[in-house]
């Protein structure tokens, strides 16, 4: 995994990342056992990094994330969004 100071904003894929602290209000996918399940910005995080508020469009506006094992964060570079 990389660390927060080598992920660019001008990266052309997504990146994981295993500090979710490090990344809030960046946009991202989030992966259980290497499948896509959900994508939104993170909101907030927890000091301990094991949980996130992950803010979405539609109707589920947002939702808790658990840091399991098997779930992965995928930043999304911003020129990927919609």
């Amino acid at each position: 995994m990389e660390a927060a100071s080598d992920i660019s904003d001008d990266a052309t894929t997504a990146q994981p990342t295993d500090d979710w602290t490090l990344f809030e209000g960046r946009s991202v996918d989030v992966y259980e056992n290497g499948e896509l399940i959900d994508r939104g910005r993170i909101d907030a995080v927890t000091n301990d990094g094991r949980f996130l508020w992950l803010a979405q469009e539609g109707i589920r506006l947002r939702r808790l994330v658990e840091k399991l094992p098997g779930t992965e964060l995928m930043i999304i570079p911003a020129h990927r969004l919609p």
